[in-house]
């Protein structure tokens, strides 16, 4: 995959994956390849990176016949995690009663343009 050097990118996915599905695009040639990152994927937005899951969630309901396009979208998300990997969660025990969990999400990747 070679992802070493790859460019950054600041959102998991892109905003119009919708409407790109649908296009035409060749079968991607490594399907065992593209099974093997999105279960991969699938393990690390279970347990350490939520910010992914949606993105993740969309891309492995192509597991069965991924074309091309499909490939490039798996691309574009490590790009985005080698870009954000001091980011994730970390629980810790704590000493009280009682826990609080907030979180916060962008979970149509910002899709509302005008804002």
């Amino acid at each position: 995959c070679n992802m070493k050097d790859a460019k950054p990118t600041y959102t998991p996915m892109q905003t119009d994956f919708y409407n790109l599905t649908n296009e035409p695009s060749p079968e991607f040639e490594d399907q065992t390849l593209y099974r093997s990152v999105i279960g991969s994927l699938l393990y690390i937005s279970s347990w350490t990176r939520p910010d992914i899951s949606l993105s993740v969630n969309l891309l492995s309901q192509h597991v069965g016949k991924a074309k091309q396009f499909h490939w490039n979208c798996v691309k574009k998300l490590l790009r985005y995690l080698q870009h954000t990997k001091s980011i994730g969660l970390l629980l810790e025990p704590t000493h009280t009663d009682y826990a609080e969990l907030c979180c916060y999400a962008d979970s149509d990747w910002a899709s509302d343009k005008k804002s």
